[in-house]
């Protein structure tokens, strides 16, 4: 295939992709009220375009704000309102307005206020197509087979679902994919200025998404298979990872002490002990309990009805967020008094240590409850459809995670840095979350793009594999 030819199949495949972009844009153009976790990040974005303070404070913007100066935040991390106040930025009609004329209800922003910060995911939607594009050709070194999770990304119906809320998961999943294609480069190459990018992308992570923070173990264990296994670049990729270190350190440790120049807090975000004291009511299931968690969990139909035929109302409404003498409501409670009642400080020392004590007291149930968690964590898409192919939610997680978990037990055979690090990292994400929070499906739903692209490489790798036996074959007749 000639130059010339090649360009211009690349050029109409991405024309195609934009074009899909351009489609899929339109088709959601719905506005549902802006409730819960999106009003914190709504209001911080608001408050630091005007105040140039992440504050979350005078989030009841129909109503008179007497605040001033306004009070700074940690209960959030800073990523995602920072690249909301961006779409606040940018339009100067929306920049202007005055807090009544941006939200002017509850949970109803100005149509054209709410544009501009959905604007902002839309755009994250074509980077993220772009990101995982790229990992996939490096790690499989073939560009026309990096498609495949290109054009997935574009057209999931879930992606483009969320894109009308304003929730920080699409920034982390931006931010995830970057660092991943950001730290493959450096593995392939051994050059300085993608250790560089990989290290800001993975510190945005970070600041975005705090639980990243505990698994950068992840790439520094990738790292250093690297170097023992690529003799001749170690000199490089040992260069190469202390400048990434020193690099996302200084990131995360500016955030962390700006936290505790204001709160006394060297930490990221200030929702830690409460997630995890809520985690661990959890642990106090029935077995009875237990086993319904599997069913009610589920996205299939048909499990959902033998959850009816085979249990009772009172084994499932603890599960129900609004319920007060539930899982969820009994643990805020329960944190919320401790917080009071010792300060925020001590309060986040005693509630880590009782988490502690109630894991010590049976791991084993810990064990098994996560594992109903895993369950309910993995089904990141919830009940949508895997783009146009219209796979139901059921069906297609299987196939995602049994693509995000055959790549990882295939690079834990073959000590693959590149395939070790897109597969363990979100494996490693999902499994954390099971371990510490309540692992809602969006807690998880950063590390779609990335179950994209090991699927994608899956079928690559058994594709070439038939292939080689295929032409060894057929050399060996002749």
């Amino acid at each position: 295939m000639s130059k010339a030819l090649r360009y211009a199949l690349h050029l109409i495949l991405w024309l195609s992709i934009l074009w899909l972009y351009l489609g899929k844009r339109q088709t959601h153009l719905e506005q549902p009220d802006v409730k819960g976790d999106a009003t914190g990040y709504v209001t911080m974005a608001y408050n630091f375009v005007h105040s140039d303070v992440l504050s979350k404070a005078c989030d009841r913007f129909y109503e008179p704000c007497e605040l001033d100066p306004l009070p700074p935040t940690h209960y959030r991390e800073p990523g995602y309102p920072l690249l909301l106040s961006l779409g606040i930025m940018l339009d100067p009609e929306v920049r202007a307005m005055s807090r009544a004329e941006f939200w002017p209800e509850p949970g109803r922003l100005n149509p054209q206020a709410f544009e501009a910060l959905r604007r902002v995911n839309a755009a994250q939607i074509f980077l993220i197509a772009i990101m995982v594009f790229g990992i996939t050709a490096v790690v499989s070194g073939s560009i026309w087979w990096a498609y495949v999770p290109a054009a997935l990304v574009i057209t999931s119906e879930t992606l483009w679902h969320y894109s009308q809320f304003f929730l920080s998961e699409i920034t982390g999943m931006l931010f995830l994919s970057s660092a991943m294609l950001c730290f493959t480069a450096a593995i392939a190459s051994a050059r300085i200025r993608y250790f560089v990018l990989g290290a800001m992308a993975y510190g945005a992570l970070v600041l975005t998404k705090a639980i990243y923070y505990y698994l950068v173990i992840v790439p520094v264990v990738v790292f250093i298979l690297a170097l023992l296994r690529n003799r001749q670049q170690r000199k490089q990729l040992a260069k190469g990872a202390v400048v990434a270190g020193v690099i996302y350190a200084a990131i995360v440790s500016a955030w962390m002490y700006r936290n505790y120049t204001h709160f006394g807090k060297f930490e990221i975000a200030d929702r830690g002990p409460t997630a995890l004291a809520t985690r661990m009511e959890f642990n106090k299931m029935t077995e009875r309990e237990l086993r319904a968690s599997f069913l009610l969990w589920a996205p299939d139909r048909t499990l959902r009805k033998r959850l009816r035929t085979e249990y009772t109302k009172k084994d499932t409404t603890r599960f129900n967020r609004s319920n007060q003498d539930g899982f969820y409501r009994s643990g805020r409670r329960r944190a919320d008094e401790v917080l009071r009642e010792l300060g925020d400080i001590e309060g986040a020392r005693v509630l880590k240590q009782q988490a502690i004590e109630t894991l010590k007291s049976d791991p084993i149930k810990h064990l098994l409850v996560s594992a109903s968690f895993f369950w309910r964590g993995m089904f990141v898409e919830d009940d949508r459809v895997l783009g146009p192919l219209k796979i139901p939610a059921y069906e297609h997680t299987l196939i995602l995670m049994g693509g995000l978990i055959s790549l990882f037990i295939v690079a834990t055979l073959t000590l693959q840095p590149s395939l070790l690090l897109v597969s363990g990292l979100p494996l490693a994400s999902i499994v954390l979350h099971s371990l510490v929070s309540n692992s809602r499906h969006r807690y998880n739903f950063p590390t779609v793009p990335m179950l994209y692209v090991c699927t994608a490489l899956v079928i690559f790798l058994v594709i070439s594999f038939v292939g080689r036996v295929a032409r060894r074959s057929v050399a060996n007749e002749s």
